[in-house]
């Protein structure tokens, strides 16, 4: 089995765009981490986290429950029908944050203020990116997923450090270009697609029919997107509240460091894996777990290396991803990575419950964790700091991946009993 996976040009192709993934993230985050300072760098994370908070609620929850009904769309042979109606809904909705971005306006201060219009387009600019990348792969189009991420990180990381050697860098400067970058994949997808994406079938009705598949799969997802943030972004707001900025971005970096390569692994399993488990399960419900049963000892295995490795070199892995400013907070990064490594195997169990379109079974398993994370996360920073912020990071992530593991399980048996 193992074998044939390797032989496979799709999985060798997503393999590509997880490994560049990992290492252009890696390597635009050591560019930021050199070239701005940590009150800076502090900034642009809590930016970010707005943008992905934005983006989860609805359209990243959204995003799945397209991904789920492409195959379902191609066989009944109204893809082109329904395609164009996904961004076109997508854009209505986000006239709701143009409208809150509107109204907030006159109450923001400082650099807020000065960079909502920017930040607005790029959410929206990193949805569409987000939407197409999910179109895509799911068609298992993987050229196209490999190349486009090689082409975002490259400009990421040579256009920014050009901008270094020419001028000074400022988050501005780092927004806009991220800007072009997604505006630039967007349009050669759709110049790549444009007839599956005919404008004459946007209506009203297609709209509504659209909206209802997408809401139907996604609304739990919708949910708990919240809480998931707050799982993965609710430390940093914490953080900036009860500390400064420095200790955001210290944070905020360890956190990437030992997040990137767990969610790189599962990422490769996910994009290669769900697009053909969706597909088979069709018609062979019980195809889901039996590729689960293949997976999860693979990640314990490669989880296990990395942990290792992270133990005994973390200084010297923060230095080599970022800058030697941030090797005081090394420390932190072996017992993040155990706690990521929780979260992405979690991840992988879920499977089955996504091809059967039983998301709504997982809100527990996401809601519990996102308030634990913000009412012990207050706590354990306010008393402990840094450390209590590490702490709170490993408890919110075993505790998603106990209740989800225990979740999985009893939908299996209950699915398996039918």
């Amino acid at each position: 089995m193992i074998s044939k996976f390797i032989k496979n040009k799709e999985l060798r192709l997503v393999a590509t765009s997880q490994a560049v993934q990992l290492l252009g993230a890696l390597g635009f985050t050591k560019v930021l981490t050199v070239y701005l300072d940590k009150e800076a760098y502090g900034f642009y994370a809590l930016i970010m986290s707005s943008v992905t908070l934005v983006s989860m609620l609805p359209f990243t929850a959204l995003n799945e429950g397209a991904a789920r009904y492409l195959s379902v769309y191609e066989e009944k042979g109204i893809l082109a029908q329904r395609l164009i109606n996904i961004p076109i809904l997508y854009g209505i909705i986000y006239l709701i944050y143009i409208a809150i971005g509107a109204i907030s306006y006159p109450f923001m201060y400082g650099d807020w203020q000065k960079l909502l219009l920017t930040v607005l387009v790029l959410t929206f600019s990193e949805i569409l990116k987000n939407t197409v990348f999910k179109f895509e792969n799911n068609r298992r189009n993987r050229s196209f997923v490999a190349y486009s991420k090689t082409f975002e990180y490259a400009v990421k990381i040579g256009v920014t450090f050009l901008i270094t050697q020419w001028l000074d860098l400022s988050i501005t400067k780092v927004l806009l270009l991220l800007i072009l970058i997604d505006i630039s994949i967007v349009v050669v997808e759709y110049l790549t697609r444009r007839e599956d994406y005919r404008f004459a079938s946007v209506s009203a009705s297609n709209l509504r029919s659209t909206a209802k598949d997408l809401l139907n799969f996604s609304w739990p997802i919708i949910i708990w997107s919240v809480f998931g943030w707050f799982q993965n972004m609710g430390n940093r707001w914490i953080i900036d509240f009860l500390m400064n900025s420095e200790s955001v971005a210290e944070f905020s970096l360890m956190s990437s460091i030992s997040l990137l390569p767990s969610t790189a692994i599962t990422g490769i399993f996910g994009a290669f894996l769900l697009p053909i488990i969706y597909q088979k399960s069709n018609n062979d419900k019980h195809y889901a777990w039996k590729i689960i049963k293949i997976v999860i000892p693979l990640q314990i295995a490669l989880f296990f290396i990395l942990i290792v490795g992270f133990y005994w070199f973390g200084a010297d892995i923060v230095i080599l991803l970022s800058s030697n400013k941030y090797t005081n907070a090394a420390w932190m990064l072996p017992y993040m990575m155990f706690g990521s490594c929780l979260f992405a195997l979690a991840q992988v169990s879920t499977y089955e419950i996504f091809a059967l379109k039983a998301t709504k079974n997982l809100l527990i398993s996401t809601v519990i964790p996102g308030i634990s994370s913000l009412l012990i996360g207050y706590f354990l920073v306010k008393y402990f700091g840094l450390k209590g912020a590490m702490m709170n990071f490993i408890l919110t992530y075993s505790l998603y991946f106990g209740l989800t593991l225990l979740i999985v399980t009893i939908f299996h048996r209950k699915h398996n009993s039918k």
